[in-house]
């Protein structure tokens, strides 16, 4: 039979794409952990390895370290050990590793580039990237806390603070902690569809998928943060009256729909119900649309 017709196996058909992992300790826990889970369920759900992940490491030994105090792990070996023919490269670093200056490691990295199909980073790992010269020219995010400094310390690269990912060419940048599995689950729509990075994103429960256009200054948490605030305010001024057991309050809420960054939104509008005799309700929150 030619070799053209016959049926290759199954292992030949689904081989795992190779994923390292680099890290340059110590990491900020999450931003390693994060994509990592995002590939194994990927794995599991797909009922087939899709990647095979490794962890490899710029530091001297093998335990990288966690910024926290709290975990360590254990790379699988030192970058400069890595066989050849990996598909992706996501790099991982600290608060204070970001200013990390191992041109060692730059020089790997500026080799391997091209050869890779995504090079991408985590959080602060931008500070690397750029460092080596990969993002001359190109777009990219990181921590919204940190933009400004990139962008001072890297005028060469063209900076955007609010996405959560940025993909310019093969190299991905995404801003910190939660926003690196946004990124990893990006990855596995472009490899398996659409439908396993859904269920992915179901088990590990996440509120939703967010696209690399969202916002990394969430809507969502400066509408809780004033109700919070309202609240708390509302608190501190009922302590300073002089309230009688007659004049006891149910806080009760009501629906309302206001405009803001271009999009209406359902926010709780708070009452308080005077129980007693007399009195009368109090509206103590009132969100200005302006300020959303």
């Amino acid at each position: 039979m030619p070799i053209s017709s016959q049926v290759r196996p199954r292992s030949a058909l689904h081989r795992p794409r190779r994923v390292i992992v680099l890290t340059v300790p110590p990491v900020e826990e999450l931003d390693l952990v994060g994509p990592i889970q995002v590939l194994s369920a990927a794995n599991r759900l797909a009922g087939k390895p899709v990647y095979s992940v490794e962890v490899a490491t710029n530091g001297e030994d093998l335990k990288v370290e966690g910024e926290g105090g709290l975990l360590s792990f254990l790379a699988h070996g030192h970058y400069t050990a890595l066989k050849p023919g990996f598909d992706s490269l996501l790099l991982v670093c600290g608060l204070g590793t970001r200013s990390a200056r191992d041109q060692q490691l730059f020089a790997w990295m500026r080799s391997m580039a091209p050869s890779v199909r995504r090079l991408g980073s985590v959080c602060l790992g931008s500070f690397l990237l750029a460092e080596a010269g990969l993002l001359n020219g190109r777009r990219a995010t990181t921590h919204w806390k940190f933009g400004q400094e990139l962008t001072r310390c890297y005028p060469k690269v063209k900076v955007v603070s609010e996405p959560i990912w940025v993909r310019d060419g093969n190299i991905y940048t995404s801003a910190g902690i939660s926003a690196g599995v946004d990124l990893a689950l990006a990855w596995v729509e472009e490899d398996c569809g659409n439908a396993i990075a859904s269920e992915v994103a179901r088990e590990l429960v996440l509120f939703l998928r967010r696209p690399g256009g969202q916002a990394q200054l969430s809507v969502s948490l400066a509408v809780q943060a004033n109700e919070m605030k309202s609240i708390q305010d509302f608190g501190t001024a009922s302590n300073r009256c002089s309230v009688s057991a007659d004049h006891r309050f149910r806080i009760v809420t009501r629906r309302k729909t206001v405009a803001g960054s271009g999009r209406h939104l359902l926010v709780d509008d708070y009452w308080a119900i005077p129980l007693g005799k007399g009195g009368a309700c109090v509206h103590f929150l009132d969100l200005d649309p302006e300020g959303i």
